[in-house]
């Protein structure tokens, strides 16, 4: 079955190639998009973090290099960080086991 589709691919014009192509590269393209704007509803802001945490920005990028339970940085973009609120909710939780 695949070897006859790759056959067919083959065997395709060149504009029906470009075609396939251009399809399948939109395909890509929204399924990407789908899930940043997944990611994004998820990702808390460093602002946001200090805020939960109480916390200057300088000591929250200071837990974010030493502490090793504390959770990582995600980059979405070339300027755009966060933290994963699934993660951060985790942390929150454990400090306050360990707070009493």
């Amino acid at each position: 079955m695949i070897q006859k589709n790759l056959f067919d691919i083959v065997s395709m014009q060149e504009e029906d190639l470009k075609t396939l192509i251009r399809f399948v590269i939109s395909e890509v393209a929204a399924k990407t998009q789908q899930e940043l704007t997944a990611k994004k509803s998820e990702v808390l802001r460093p602002k946001h973090v200090q805020c939960l945490l109480g916390c200057s920005r300088s000591h929250l990028d200071l837990l974010s290099q030493k502490d090793p339970k504390f959770p990582k940085v995600i980059r979405l973009g070339s300027r755009w960080t966060g933290y994963l609120k699934s993660d951060i909710d985790t942390y929150l939780k454990t400090l306050g086991s360990t707070i009493h």
